[in-house]
């Protein structure tokens, strides 16, 4: 099973949650009268990422068929249409890890790419207009080809996207970089924390104009715990905790209280 999970609230109250597993593939549970029904299967030929949208009442939801190419399922009026989106026409294929976020009236598809032949990765980002029909992609920047996790990304309160990555050019960065909607442009990439070895995790959380990162960096066959916060008129980062082995981390933004959560020696 992927680490995908959503879950969106329809108009009447319904809370409706998305996972995958190998026998399901992607499928839906509904909550409604204090009790989930059974799961529905909605793309059984995935290879499990996904991510799911929802504007008004119509819910998109983007994962990858067995043949690599990018399969679009709406749901509208309680009935599930299907269609290839986008055909990768890929001899190798990869696990493509996507996410989608809403700019005005056209959805925003974000998914990386990787050359087999000499080992780069790409995020590409691709329009698309009311829903349905895709203009060409774009290389938005190479990734880390060995991260565990290509790039996170989330979406401020104006509607800006913002994205996480690690890049390697000599040692390893982790930068950051927004796309401003207004203006249909991507700004420049912004290095947080350079390092000589690869980031175990890292995650990020928007606070009205200021970021939050936590991340797991490799330091003398160490692992430490690092939080950095930035905003447009300052900046700090602070090492947390350090230990032998460090397995991941995530922020969490509760009623204005930032928690930094990490999993070391099997504890939270």
């Amino acid at each position: 099973m992927t680490g995908d999970c959503y879950m969106i609230e329809e108009k009447d109250g319904t809370i409706l949650g998305f996972r995958f597993n190998k026998e399901l593939g992607i499928f839906c549970r509904a909550y409604k009268d204090n009790r989930w029904s059974d799961a529905n299967t909605i793309y059984r030929e995935s290879l499990g990422h996904f991510c799911v949208l929802q504007k008004s009442d119509i819910v998109y939801l983007f994962c990858q068929d067995i043949c690599g190419d990018i399969i679009l399922c709406i749901l509208k009026q309680g009935e599930w249409k299907i269609k290839k989106l986008i055909h990768m026409g890929h001899s190798v294929i990869m696990p493509i890890y996507m996410r989608a976020f809403f700019c005005a009236r056209n959805i925003h598809l974000l998914y990386n790419i990787a050359d087999g032949y000499d080992y780069k990765e790409m995020l590409v980002q691709q329009v698309i207009e009311d829903g349905i029909r895709c203009n060409v992609p774009q290389i938005v920047t190479e990734l880390d080809y060995y991260s565990r996790c290509p790039y996170i990304s989330a979406q401020d309160c104006n509607s800006n996207i913002i994205m996480l990555n690690s890049v390697f050019d000599e040692e390893y960065r982790l930068v950051s970089r927004v796309f401003y909607q207004a203006e249909n442009r991507w700004g420049k990439e912004d290095v947080i924390y350079k390092s000589a070895f690869p980031y175990i995790d890292y995650a990020f959380v928007i606070e009205d104009d200021k970021m939050h990162c936590l991340f797991i960096a490799q330091h003398e066959q160490r692992h430490k715990v690092v939080y950095h916060y930035k905003s447009s008129k300052s900046r700090e980062t602070t090492e947390l905790f350090f230990a032998e082995k460090i397995d991941s981390c995530m922020l969490v933004l509760l009623n204005k209280i930032l928690w930094a959560l990490w999993i070391c020696d099997c504890k939270l």
